[in-house]
């Protein structure tokens, strides 16, 4: 009887064809708001100056007077005794341009020719996402060094008074009440939907667990975030704040370059950024530690 395809694992395989997908599995591009929670200060330079190394922000506090932020007294009897001057030896804040990253790529032109893909167009979108990733980071990257209101513990879930505590601690401070906002960790969103308060149609306008959401804690918009410090592991570093409390100005934006380059007969890309950030206003934001 004759052999029928396949008698064995090589022979037919001429016919065997890999087939390229139509679909290429890419990453996932990340939801990046930490930038939106801060103020953006790249023209706050006197006379806009082509470029700087960093920009000195003027800050006052209340005068002495008869004791801290207290006017003086003045008896209403007739009197000649001189008025008092105060005056304050106060510190300007330094945000600093000390950010300098990139992210690149390239592909040989050989590989490039045999290839049903345009190699490098897909990962030059993989550079960019990594860079906005990082410039977001280094953003969120400041929130533990808040030093003077810190509520709550790594990894433990919040109680509804550590929460009600973080926003107390910015009315004692007489932070405004506009531009408030809360960036959470997934893991400290999950622990919110078991709180009975924030997830009841008893307590809010719309119910949670219907939609998966949580759009603001006790008036002040929440933002759900994966680009937080920390891990579900050792917990995170939760945010609230003002959006003062933290500044940032950007030298150079996010610039990218494509090229050929004949000596190794490829094609490259690269994409670079300039950029600081500073802590502003210590007490307009609170380091919510927790899950």
């Amino acid at each position: 009887m004759a052999t029928a395809y396949p008698a064995s694992s090589t022979e037919g395989a001429q016919f065997n064809i890999t087939a390229f997908s139509n679909e290429v599995n890419r990453f996932y591009k990340r939801d990046l708001v930490f930038a939106d929670v801060c103020t953006d200060a790249t023209g706050w330079a006197i006379g806009k100056p082509r470029g700087y190394v960093s920009i000195a922000i003027p800050t006052t506090t209340l005068l002495t007077g008869d004791a801290a932020g207290t006017p003086r007294d003045r008896a209403l009897t007739v009197n000649t005794t001189s008025i008092t001057y105060d005056s304050n030896t106060d510190t300007a804040v330094t945000l600093t341009i000390d950010q300098y990253e990139y992210q690149a790529t390239g592909v040989m032109e050989g590989e490039n020719a045999i290839s049903g893909y345009n190699i490098l167009e897909e990962y030059a979108s993989a550079c960019a996402e990594m860079l906005a990733r990082r410039m977001d980071a280094t953003k969120a990257g400041l929130v533990d060094d808040i030093s003077t209101n810190t509520v709550g513990a790594l990894i433990a879930d919040p109680s509804e008074d550590d929460l009600l505590y973080a926003i107390q601690l910015l009315d004692d401070a007489d932070v405004p009440g506009d531009n408030r906002n809360w960036v959470i960790s997934n893991a400290m969103w999950s622990s919110l939907m078991r709180m009975n308060r924030l997830t009841s149609i008893e307590f809010v306008e719309r119910k949670p667990l219907s939609n998966g959401e949580i759009r603001d804690l006790y008036g002040v918009p929440c933002r759900k975030y994966n680009n937080l410090d920390g891990t579900n592991a050792v917990g995170h570093d939760n945010f609230l704040g003002r959006k003062n409390w933290c500044v940032y100005a950007t030298a150079m934006r996010p610039k990218s370059r494509r090229f050929d380059d004949i000596d190794i007969l490829g094609e490259k890309y690269a994409i670079s950024a300039v950029w600081g950030d500073k802590i502003l206003r210590d007490d307009s934001a609170v380091w919510v530690k927790g899950p």
